[in-house]
Formats: structure tokens, C-alpha cells, sequence
């Protein structure tokens, strides 16, 4: 072998390892970002206002990544609120994930499209401090006459 050639076959063994070697932390981000929203999956159930009537608000939340999050918002009545009638639309959003962990995560979610809207009303936004280690989100929905909400993660 030449030392020409010799040269040539060490900068392709450096280059293909310097590829390896960069294609990791993309995969281990990746991983980290996951891990970061997945806590998110799953039943969340609470209370918000609009209009000065207290609704029973079930969010159920699909995160894929920080930036990639599905949810189905389902309002209904509650209690004091008999004549309340249910609807339901999908939302989709982001996660902005702080560090340190004292520092609660923001969840901001945008109505899509209805899937079941009872006349007269309108689709609402939400924006909320989630707390991980409290499985808890609060926050402001963003809608006519509407103020706050607070969902609690549901163990099934």
C-alpha cells in the first residue's frame, strides 16, 4: 500500500467516525426531548371557567416531542352546573421544557377543529405552567369571558 493510498483510507476511517459520532447526541436530544414531554401522555381532568360557569374539562394529550403535542379537549357539566352541554374539539401545541426542573414547564395548546360543538359556543385556547412532579397543569384559557383552568394527571 502506498502512503498515498494509506492517507486516503485513514481520512475515510476518521470520516466515517467523526459521521457515528455526530449522529449520536441527535439521537440521544431526541431521546432526552421524548422523555422530557412524555409525562404529558395520557388523562388529565379539572375545572375551568368561561363566563362565570365552573366546567369540568378532560384533556387527553398525545406528546410525540416538545414541539409535536395532540390533545382532545371534552367539556361537560358539572354539579352545580347541570345544564351545561358536552362538546368536544381537538387542540394541538408545544412544550417549552426549562432546567432546572424547579422551574415549572409552559404547555400552550391551539383549537383545531370540533368534533362535537354544541351551538352556540366557541373553541377556547389554553396556556399553563405544568408541574411534573405534582402531575399538575394550571393555567389561563384563552377565550371570550374565560379565566383560569387546573387539570390533575389521572392514574387509570
Amino acid at each position: 500500500m502506498t502512503k498515498f493510498s494509506s492517507t486516503i483510507l485513514a481520512s475515510f476511517v476518521f470520516l466515517e467516525a467523526m459521521s457515528i459520532y455526530q449522529s449520536q447526541p441527535t439521537i440521544l436530544a431526541q431521546s432526552h426531548e421524548f422523555s422530557s414531554v412524555a409525562f404529558l401522555n395520557g388523562t388529565w381532568e379539572g375545572s375551568y371557567i368561561c363566563g362565570e360557569e365552573l366546567t369540568n374539562l378532560r384533556l387527553v394529550i398525545e406528546a410525540e416531542s416538545a414541539t409535536n403535542i395532540e390533545a382532545i379537549f371534552s367539556f361537560y357539566e358539572d354539579n352545580i352546573n347541570e345544564s351545561l352541554p358536552d362538546g368536544v374539539f381537538r387542540m394541538e401545541g408545544a412544550l417549552e421544557v426549562f432546567d432546572p426542573p424547579s422551574i415549572p414547564n409552559i404547555l400552550q395548546l391551539r383549537a383545531t377543529n370540533w368534533v362535537n360543538q354544541p351551538s352556540g359556543y366557541e373553541t377556547v385556547d389554553l396556556i399553563g405552567d405544568v408541574y411534573p412532579s405534582q402531575e399538575k397543569i394550571t393555567g389561563n384559557v384563552i377565550g371570550p369571558n374565560c379565566t383560569q383552568f387546573e387539570l390533575i394527571k389521572q392514574e387509570f
